[in-house]
């Protein structure tokens, strides 16, 4: 039951209720993440309002793609991988997929390498996630401990070939 003290005409209008209290949810989610067991952004201790600015616009540009993960995580018809990951990522995301995939086909990555879906079981994997459907899904702190290991590799990646 969703509770409400609007005064709502008919079903049309009910049904906007519902969508604005999922946006919300979304909304709950992304600042979930920024907060404590996430990216704990309420335990800075900069001093300046500028440092404190540019801290906030950076973690939430890194929560919203952990947002963006998460909702792309069960999704067969996700947005193209080009839009979160460059290619030289996606090549590595291919490469960390191979060696986290098992050999049954329960534990193989089900989306196509095209899709954001793809990207999302490769994060959720390296955050922890064992790779089940049957499984409790991936949520933002198993995604943002993901993608904070895959840019790791990313970066060791960048190190390796710049010599």
């Amino acid at each position: 039951k969703l509770w409400t003290s609007q005064y709502l005409n008919n079903a049309s209008e009910a049904l906007q209720v519902v969508e604005h209290y999922l946006l919300r949810w979304t909304i709950e989610q992304l600042f979930r993440t920024m907060k404590k067991k996430g990216f704990n952004q309420e335990a800075t201790q900069l001093c300046s309002v500028d440092g404190i600015l540019k801290q906030t616009a950076i973690t939430f540009k890194a929560a919203t793609q952990v947002m963006q993960l998460v909702n792309a995580r069960d999704q067969q018809d996700a947005p193209p991988i080009e839009t979160m990951f460059e290619e030289e990522e996606q090549m590595i995301l291919k490469k960390v997929n191979e060696r986290l995939e098992g050999k049954t086909e329960k534990l193989k990555n089900p989306f196509p390498f095209t899709q954001l879906s793809f990207a999302a079981w490769v994060i959720a994997r390296l955050g922890g996630w064992k790779g089940y459907q049957a499984q409790k899904p991936a949520g933002p702190i198993t995604m943002k401990i993901g993608l904070y290991k895959f840019k790791i590799m990313v970066e060791g990646f960048q190190l390796f070939n710049s010599t």
